[in-house]
């Protein structure tokens, strides 16, 4: 009895011991779930380390509320460790709002990136900071407002994975915090450029009413240089004596 059940254990390990699918290789490019694209499982492993590891800590970006066209301004945001005994913000996914601290996930390394419409933004790629000894970090843009139907910016914060071997071999980014930055240019801008759209369709209709009067007049023109000839030709020749 004791045997049949030994056995039937035996069959059952075995049955789910084939089940589990074989681990993947370090190099193997799997999708992964904390990242959201596919990169290589030893990767992919040490992401998902550092998200559960990451510790709490604070964001805060400054930017004007309103610019006018044309203007540059500064957007800057940073990065810090809480000091012993703060009290942090409720956590959210995603911020938007005036420039006030949040709650985020950070690491020893950490990148943000700064994109947007109508708004011309320097630097446009990432860029990355070590939070390093003094625990924070600071990212700075330039931004002008363009002219353009909609103005709108969105601040994306990163917890850097760096290869697992210590090489210089492209890292991974995981995402901790993405915040909305309600940069909006004036109502007096905006009342200006409506009145520069008019003016500009005005000019446009002038120069498309110009232009079709005088393809008129060098119809009118080309028709009676026709008519002209054709009449010439149409006078009987005189008679010779």
């Amino acid at each position: 009895m004791h045997a049949f059940r030994t056995a039937g254990l035996s069959e059952k390990i075995n049955a789910v011991t084939t089940s589990i699918p074989a681990p993947h290789s370090p190099d193997e490019r799997i999708y992964c779930d904390v990242i959201g694209k596919f990169i290589t499982a030893s990767m992919c492993n040490e992401a998902r380390t550092i998200a559960a590891n990451a510790r709490q800590g604070l964001g805060e970006p400054h930017f004007p509320e309103s610019m006018t066209r044309g203007e540059t301004r500064n957007v800057w945001f940073t990065v810090r460790r809480p000091a012993p005994g703060e009290v942090l913000p409720p956590s959210a996914g995603r911020t938007s709002g005036a420039s006030q601290p949040f709650t985020l996930k950070i690491t020893g390394r950490m990148a943000a990136t700064l994109v947007g419409e109508g708004f011309k933004i320097d630097p446009a790629t990432m860029q990355y900071r070590d939070v390093g000894i003094s625990d924070a970090a600071r990212w700075d843009w330039n931004i002008t407002a363009l002219r353009a139907p909609r103005h709108h910016l969105t601040l994306t914060a990163y917890m850097v994975v760096e290869a697992p071997d210590g090489s210089n071999s492209p890292s991974a980014i995981v995402p901790s915090k993405e915040v909305d930055i309600p940069v909006d240019v004036t109502i007096q801008q905006r009342v200006s450029d409506a009145s520069a759209s008019i003016v500009e369709f005005s000019n446009s209709a002038k120069a498309v009413i110009a232009a079709l009067v005088a393809l008129l007049v060098a119809l009118a023109a080309l028709k009676g240089r026709i008519a002209e000839l054709f009449g010439r030709s149409a006078k009987p020749a005189a008679k010779q004596d």
